[in-house]
């Protein structure tokens, strides 16, 4: 017996030999019969010709297994049992290496990482010839698998441990031999063929896609249908266990069809739900061909259990996967999806349901925040578009993620770069008051509670809840979730102090606009910002709008007055006090008297007015002295509207409204044809640069033409204007209302910084906040924010007017 490569105890077998030596000698005399008998398979080369098998006869018949049955016996009675059966498990191991190369060399043709594979008729030709010899190649494992079980129970081996091992070797030996070969791409082909197949086959019957999951259909292609030999091959599959080591494989096809699924099926369609949709197809064709792949047929040997978890386990993964894709993709179309709200609500609500079972709320804010800043927080962006914008963020982030957090993340941004530009707080309060806007819609809404409820009271409501976990300590996050939109805009700054002066100002424009007295909607606006923001903010504002009312009452009785005693004739005592009818050259006052303690500061520009303009002011100003007796006028002559009808000499008239000093300049030529630059800035009391600046509007409307530098004459006629339409002034109001507004700001700075030194002088150093309450209750007219105050002290110490230390400021020493 040749038992050189065995590991035995010598010293035991030589004594067993010694001591029953027939045995020993029966045993020598079979073993030779029996080895030969066990090597006899082993020697044969499989697959050598095409179409040649092993013939049965070549392995141990049943009557071959009774008569070496002994020798097996005294191979244990020897204590070689375990040595033999090892000896056996190499010697098939190797016959294993051997058929597993020569199988895969059948199929050389396919390429090796599954790409640019054959046509569909070459993959069922491949699946075929696959299918076939692989047949052949299990005939052999099982004869081998069988001849070890004999063996094994035969000499009372650890069976169940043995055919384990045969098995982990049988799979790791083909998979290794076709990992350098060409299982990869042999997987791939078949497996993708057939999905594809599988994927028509169930196609959606509502779906108007039609191309393929993985890629459009080629014409010249013939439809594909599911072979009837593929359960046979996902058997084989699992006999081998080449389904769990071809994990990538599966994965790279069905990954690879659902996202091209939802790109063809979702991709830029937002006015509509298909996130249910999908998921139907994904149901149907994804996670269906996946269970015809991964779970054995019934009446399969024992597995049915384990497959039906594995495909329970890959269905988990797959189904995450597609939420995953899908908010993914709606992730990258979110600028898209917030300029297209609210018409995009149904793919937010889709993306809102993907977004629950994958937590991408980070991606969502990421990307938010570089889609801002790359389309829209930059010089070129109008602030009113980015406002617009600002607020279907709002209205869309709340839907997709009521918490908060992402609104609070993704809106900082924006936030931050809102508080740089200068019109934002102008166009913030211009779009709340403007009945025209959503703004002006959201400011209507009874979501938002009355500002004096106190924060803890809510708060220890039976229906709190904690703040989420990436939620800003701040609070910020809180006030995203539960704030509207106005009030969301507002606190941008921090406080509504600064919307509540800009709205003061703006109200006083508007107001001073008003020909009819009508103010009713000013008055509606005014009373929902009460609700907002409280009475005693706007107590101001409301003075304004009564001056206004009693500005109404007063004309009624004193233009009619002031036409009267004009000097152009005494009215009759017995008609009734009413306007007469205007003569020629005549005009109608009416004035707007304002409380100047509670209006905002108007710019003090000074012109002269024609005689006739201030012979009907005198006049007004002595009827209002009947009327009220203890109050005096201080006239404003730059300020108000001027309606003129000009008359020329062909007949045609031209109706304009003009502005205070626009109408003095024209009424100038009334009298007198031709003026000379200087001698009319004189006649109006204003310099030659500023008049000049204001006759382009004349000229460029083809009213007054320059005949020589600096010479002005009146047309007889209107000429065609410069450009369609009569222009505007640019500068008809002598500066922007922007600028006036900045000037107004710049002359509360200075009240402020005379009050701040003189109280730093008296009381000593003092904190911000305790400047801020003084300044508030002390000073008169005082709307900064202590943002705001903060800012200009700040100002102040680096200028050396003040010192700052610690929050604290003093005088300079």
């Amino acid at each position: 017996m040749e038992f050189g490569s065995w590991r035995i105890n010598t010293e035991e077998f030589y004594q067993a030999v010694h001591d029953h030596p027939n045995e020993a000698e029966e045993l020598g005399a079979s073993w030779i019969e029996f080895s030969a008998a066990l090597k006899r398979p082993l020697q044969f080369q499989p697959f050598a010709k095409h179409g040649e098998i092993l013939p049965d006869s070549s392995w141990i018949s049943v009557s071959e297994r009774a008569y070496f049955s002994k020798t097996l016996h005294l191979l244990k009675y020897f204590k070689l049992a375990e040595q033999f059966v090892e000896w056996y498990f190499e010697q098939s191991r190797t016959f294993v290496i051997q058929i597993s190369t020569l199988f895969w060399q059948h199929f050389h043709d396919v390429p090796n990482d599954g790409e640019g594979s054959a046509s569909a008729i070459d993959v069922v030709e491949l699946h075929t010839r696959f299918l076939d010899k692989f047949s052949e190649l299990r005939g052999y494992l099982d004869h081998l698998e069988d001849t070890l079980r004999w063996i094994a129970s035969s000499t009372e081996s650890r069976a169940h441990f043995l055919f384990h091992r045969w098995r982990a070797a049988v799979q790791a030996q083909l998979y290794t031999a076709g990992a350098a070969a060409p299982l990869p791409g042999l997987l791939h082909a078949i497996l993708e063929r057939h999905f594809n197949a599988f994927s028509r086959q169930h196609r959606l019957a509502d779906d108007d896609d039609e191309n393929d999951a993985t890629g459009s259909d080629d014409d010249a292609t013939p439809p594909a249908s599911v072979s009837p030999r593929f359960p046979e091959f996902c058997t084989l599959l699992h006999d081998l266990n080449l389904i769990a080591i071809s994990e990538s494989v599966v994965s790279e096809i069905v990954f690879a069809a659902t996202d091209a699924k939802l790109r063809s099926l979702c991709g830029g369609r937002y006015d509509c739900r298909l996130l249910a949709r999908a998921r139907a197809w994904f149901d149907a064709v994804v996670l269906g061909w996946l269970r015809l792949v991964l779970v054995r047929s019934q009446g399969a040997e024992s597995a049915d259990e384990s497959s039906e978890a594995t495909y329970l386990q890959w269905k988990t993964r797959l189904e995450f996967f597609f939420y995953e894709s899908f908010g993914d993709l709606r992730v990258s179309e979110i600028w898209d999806i917030l300029i297209e709200y609210p018409d995009s609500t149904p793919a937010l609500l889709d993306l809102r349901d993907c977004l629950e079972r994958t937590n991408q709320y980070s991606e969502l804010e990421t990307a938010c925040r570089k889609v801002f800043g790359a389309r829209l927080l930059h010089p070129g962006a109008n602030t009113h578009d980015i406002i617009s914008t600002y607020i279907s963020t709002i209205r869309a982030l709340r839907l997709v993620d009521p918490s908060g957090v992402t609104l609070d993340r993704a809106g900082a941004p924006v936030r931050a770069y809102l508080t740089r530009r200068e019109d934002t707080i102008r166009t913030i309060v211009s779009s709340f008051t403007d009945p025209t806007s959503d703004l002006f819609e959201e400011l209507n809404t009874d979501d938002e509670r009355p500002p004096e409820v106190d924060d803890e009271v809510e708060d220890s409501d039976t229906e709190w809840e904690p703040e989420p976990a990436q939620a800003d300590p701040s609070g910020s996050t809180r006030l995203s979730r539960k704030s509207d939109i106005i009030s969301l805009l507002v606190n941008i700054y921090g406080s509504p102090e600064l919307f509540i002066s800009e709205y003061r100002t703006m109200l006083a424009e508007r107001l001073l606009n008003i020909l009819d007295y009508e103010t009713d909607n000013e008055v509606r606006v005014l009373e929902l910002l009460k609700l907002r923001f409280g009475e005693t903010p706007l107590h101001s504002c409301e003075i304004m709008l009564k001056d206004l009312h009693e500005s109404k009452r007063i004309n009624v009785q004193c233009a009619p007055k002031s036409r009267a005693t004009s000097g152009r004739g005494e009215r009759d005592e017995n008609q009734p006090l009413a306007a007469p009818p205007l003569r020629p050259g005549d005009f109608q006052l009416d004035a707007t008297i304002t409380s100047h303690l509670f209006w905002p500061p108007f710019r003090d520009e000074k012109h002269t007015l024609p005689e006739l303009v201030t012979n009907k002011m005198e006049a007004y100003g002595k009827a209002y002295g009947l009327f009220k007796p203890s109050r005096q006028l201080v006239w404003r002559p730059h300020l108000g509207t001027v309606e003129v009808e000009l008359e020329f000499d062909d007949g045609q008239t031209l109706e304009l409204s003009l502005t205070p000093l626009q109408a003095a300049i024209i009424m100038h030529f009334q009298d007198t044809e031709v003026w000379v630059l200087s001698e009319l800035a004189e006649a109006l009391g204003i310099s030659t640069s500023a008049l000049q600046k204001r006759m382009s509007f004349w000229i460029n409307n083809g009213i007054v033409k320059e005949i020589e530098k600096g010479i002005y004459q009146i047309m007889q006629s209107p000429a065609d204007p410069s450009q369609e339409g009569l222009m505007a002034d640019d500068d008809d109001t002598g500066r922007s209302q922007q600028e006036a507004a900045a000037e107004q700001l710049e002359q509360q700075l200075r009240l402020v910084e005379n009050f701040a030194v003189g109280m730093l002088r008296s009381l000593g150093t003092r904190t911000l906040d305790q400047m801020h309450t003084m300044l508030s209750q002390f000073m008169e007219n005082y709307s900064l924010s202590q943002q705001q105050l903060g800012d200009f002290l700040s100002r102040l110490a680096k200028e050396d007017k003040l010192e700052a230390l610690g929050g604290s400021y003093s005088l300079k020493k």
